[in-house]
């Protein structure tokens, strides 16, 4: 077994795109009430503005100043998939420097503690870890219909800018259940 099975068994999904259950999203937006959707194709967007491929605004979300597009909180549910190539730590550095200038940005994200990406932007700065008592279903974007549970656990994750972690420099982790 070699030091990086766990995280690729994690992230060895064969598409890299998928939706956000509703019941998790419409949780989420009732809460923070998101201006923008920042990883998202014209099949997953949830957000009446967001980025990605087909978008007006920018078709490269990772090459826009997220902080510059919408005055409202961010939802972030990047694409990533070790099979395809496509690496999910430039999403997460991008949400914690998006929050470093003052956004609140919120992330559907692998419960991954033991990788890089999650050691150096949400352990260390992010403000709250919601874990996920269960397995989350992602949806097909272009079916619309649910895929198989998620391969391992997810969790959401809040940066909530500059002033939050200079005064609390650990994040509040805790079980999270959306559901009615």
């Amino acid at each position: 077994m070699t030091k990086h099975h766990t995280e690729a068994v994690q992230h060895s999904s064969r598409r890299a795109t998928w939706r956000t259950p509703r019941d998790l999203f419409d949780a989420l937006n009732h809460e923070f009430a998101f201006g923008l959707d920042a990883a998202a194709e014209p099949a997953s967007r949830l957000v009446g503005q967001w980025l990605g491929p087909g978008s007006a605004v920018a078709e490269d979300a990772l090459a826009v100043d997220w902080s510059a597009i919408t005055t409202g909180p961010i939802f972030c549910n990047p694409p990533y998939s070790r099979l395809l190539g496509i690496a999910i730590m430039p999403w997460v550095e991008k949400c914690a420097t998006t929050a470093e200038q003052g956004c609140t940005v919120v992330a559907v994200l692998p419960l991954s503690p033991q990788t890089r990406w999650f050691r150096a932007h949400v352990w260390s700065k992010a403000d709250e870890i919601r874990l996920i008592p269960h397995r989350v279903t992602f949806i097909d974007p272009e079916t619309s219909e649910p895929a198989h549970n998620a391969p391992g656990n997810t969790c959401i994750v809040v940066w909530r800018g500059r002033l939050r972690r200079e005064l609390n420099p650990d994040p509040r982790v805790f079980y999270w259940g959306y559901r009615a």
